[in-house]
């Protein structure tokens, strides 16, 4: 014999019922609505900077004719291993070839928590200056744990940090493996607008037993230009405090108002590959970075239209030309598998950075669909 039994809400005391549908067999059924477990708000949101809000077709990168050279030939400042085994005047190794010049520094024989010096014999005021840029070339990088190759000031004299360290990881694609790749980092983010120095210390840390390898060449600060003291710049996206945001797309829309080729039909603008529009290829390229609890998880570099165009499912949403036939524009829609979530309790923030000259553009943003979780 079957057990009655009810479906009763505790705070109302009401039970559920069975309804018979008029359906071929008059099945009995529960009637029962749902409920969603969280619920979203939708919104769109653009890369952003304090500086230059969403606009990010910025003059960067655009130095003075005086730079102060701090490593070339292995002459400028004096090098010395603080900690760990450092080649300063390494040549042709691994097939590795020095970015300029005959020498580089090897770093491949270091491990966690190595230090190198780059020291001067005098101190250097930083007030006419406004970045330093150099060229990296990894051949190894396992992304696995927390890896860093920092930069940052030093004072012989005190034997204390000036300012702070900086990853020049998060500078560079540390995907992209055996090829010459320019970091171009700002003093103001090191903490060293204005400052004074007599020495550069670079460190390698791993919280791993993998440790990555890499040769660094043509280290200099960049003088000032007078047209534009703009090193790098970044552009972010972040959740507000006690929410989780969820990304699903980003957009791409570039448009210039003097680049406008048209193709021999007449029927369509000509979309280069290898440029942004009318801007060259660049070399830096822009820098897309994810954090996810403080750490870059991942790390991607656009140097032209097919940077972009090479990403899966990566599409052209739109282009055209402007009524004289002098400009154009496109529009470049980039899903993602699943979403990705940003946690404002963790510090969660993807940024992009750019140390290059894209003024050039008439109009460059990025934005992204999101939906945002109260916690």
């Amino acid at each position: 014999m079957g057990i009655n039994n009810y479906i009763t809400d505790p705070q109302n005391q009401k039970n559920a019922h069975i309804v018979t549908h008029d359906d071929k067999d008059n099945s009995n059924a529960l009637v029962v609505a749902t409920h969603p477990l969280k619920q979203f708000q939708e919104n769109t949101l653009f890369f952003t900077n304090d500086t230059f809000g969403i606009n990010m077709n910025i003059q960067a990168g655009q130095f003075g004719g005086n730079p102060k050279v701090v490593y070339k030939e292995n002459v400028e400042w004096t090098t010395s291993a603080i900690s760990g085994t450092w080649t300063f005047n390494s040549g042709v190794t691994g097939g590795v070839t020095p970015h300029g010049g005959s020498v580089m520094i090897n770093a491949t024989a270091t491990s966690s928590n190595n230090t190198m010096q780059l020291f001067n014999t005098s101190s250097l005021s930083l007030s006419d200056y406004t970045g330093i840029t150099g060229y990296i070339n990894i051949t190894a990088w396992n992304v696995v744990g927390t890896k860093a190759v920092n930069i940052y000031g030093w004072n012989t004299g005190t034997g204390t940090m000036v300012g702070t360290a900086v990853n020049i990881g998060a500078y560079v694609n540390v995907g992209s493996l055996s090829t010459w790749q320019k970091f171009t980092i700002p003093l103001e983010n090191m903490g060293l607008k204005e400052a004074t120095i007599n020495s550069f210390r670079i460190t390698t840390t791993s919280s791993t037993g993998t440790f990555q390898d890499f040769f660094l060449d043509d280290i200099q600060i960049e003088e000032k230009s007078g047209v534009s003291d703009i090193s790098s710049a970044f552009f972010s996206i972040q959740p507000p405090n006690e929410t989780w945001l969820y990304i699903s797309s980003f957009t791409f829309f570039f448009a210039d108002n003097n680049y406008a080729p048209v193709l021999s039909n007449g029927l369509m603008t000509g979309i280069p590959y290898d440029s942004i529009l009318g801007v060259s290829s660049l070399t830096g390229g822009l820098i897309y970075n994810r954090y996810q609890n403080g750490e870059i998880i991942v790390t991607e570099r656009i140097r032209q239209l097919s940077s972009l165009f090479r990403m899966p499912s990566t599409v052209i949403s739109g282009y055209g030309i402007s009524k004289d036939y002098a400009g154009s524009w496109v529009s470049i829609f980039s899903p993602v598998a699943e979403p990705i979530i940003l946690k404002a309790e963790e510090k969660d923030k993807i940024t992009w950075t750019i140390s290059e000259d894209l003024s050039g553009l008439s109009i460059f943003n990025i934005s992204a669909v999101c939906k945002m979780e109260y916690k």
